[in-house]
């Protein structure tokens, strides 16, 4: 392989992340093939792999900084959007707030509204009104004092929830005395953070 024919991405459009990455791969290989000509016992060849090596070692370092220059970029744009998705987040978390305020304003007015109209036709279940209607519906729950436990209560009125998890930090850390797990095994892998 020789020195003009791995080159960087044309300078016509910006390179995009892939071309640059393919174009440092190929660079890589051909350097690897010109080295070995570094070890012949011919002058000639070993000569020829040297300046061949410099050529591509130029090359390489354009190509380097382009990559390094687009990876750069790529760490901007994901640094954004993680900014922007804890906005956003921050946002929800104001507007539900918010929702929450107005939920408890309207059952506020909604109570005090019913209270005087009740007041002025006690035993009313509905009103007409120019643009609305008022509908109450009887609904019959169960008020339990704050210190029943459903132990205190017969079987009958009683409902079991039985959950088993995995403990994680046990079997990791069986696992990493070796124990062996039917089903279960170590696994690594790396994370990445923008810092």
């Amino acid at each position: 392989m020789t020195a003009t024919t791995v080159r960087p991405a044309a300078t016509e459009q910006p390179a995009n992340l892939y071309s640059l990455t393919l174009d440092a791969y190929r660079l890589e290989a051909a350097i690897a093939e010109a080295a070995e000509g570094l070890v012949s016992d011919d002058p000639e060849v070993a000569a020829a792999a040297t300046a061949e090596l410099e050529a591509l070692l130029a090359i390489g370092e354009s190509t380097k900084d382009a990559l390094q220059a687009k990876a750069d970029a790529w760490c901007w744009v994901i640094s954004r959007l993680r900014d922007q998705a804890t906005t956003r987040r921050e946002h929800a978390a104001r507007l539900v707030l918010l929702a929450q305020t107005d939920e408890r304003k309207a059952d506020a007015m909604l109570e005090r509204l019913t209270d005087q109209l009740l007041f002025l036709s006690p035993g009313e279940t509905k009103f007409d009104l120019p643009s609305h209607q008022l509908r109450s519906t009887k609904v019959t729950t169960v008020e339990i004092d704050d210190d029943l436990l459903p132990e205190d209560l017969p079987a009958e009125y009683q409902r079991s929830k039985t959950t088993t998890q995995i403990d994680r930090v046990a079997l990791k850390a069986a696992l990493k005395g070796g124990a062996v797990v039917p089903g279960a095994s170590l696994l690594e892998h790396r994370s990445w953070r923008l810092g």
